[in-house]
């Protein structure tokens, strides 16, 4: 059985070896240089192919770091601003802005401002909200206005 076996595998190689023979003028000419032109142009598509991915993938790293710099540095900023909005400071400045508070023996002045003084963004806003505290009236109510007094 071993010597079957045997047989069956030498008569095997031998035809092959049979097949090389006769296949091997037309290799080196045609069949390698072809095997060799496809695996180094699938080598160069694939090396291309991880570089520009390769390429791709730094950019978003370097996108992705640039936000969290930018993340950390408006973090840090919040992190300022509560603990002002924590002192006595800013309490005292929102109670006098906002609900007219002062100290005990303080007089609060009030100086008026004339309009030019302002800078030009603070007068534009003084002016909106002029506008939009006069009601707009028709042609024929300003008129009447006008000549009657309203």
């Amino acid at each position: 059985m071993v010597y079957n076996e045997s047989m069956r595998l030498k008569d095997w190689l031998e035809s092959l070896q049979q097949r090389f023979k006769r296949l091997r003028p037309l290799l080196p000419t045609l069949g390698e240089q072809l095997i060799v032109i496809a695996v180094s142009a699938y080598m160069i598509w694939a090396v291309g192919l991880s570089v520009r991915r390769n390429y791709a993938t730094n950019l978003e790293i370097l996108a992705l770091e640039a936000e969290l710099a930018s993340l950390k540095q408006q973090a840090s900023y919040y992190r300022y601003l509560i603990e002002y909005y924590k002192t006595a400071t800013f309490k005292e400045l929102k109670a006098r802005e906002q609900l007219g508070y002062s100290q005990p023996g303080e007089k609060v002045v009030s100086v008026p401002v004339q309009p030019e003084d302002l800078p030009d963004h603070l007068r534009r806003q003084l002016e909106a909200e002029a506008a939009a505290k006069s009601p707009v009236l028709s042609n024929p109510a300003q008129w009447r206005n006008y000549f009657w007094g309203s």
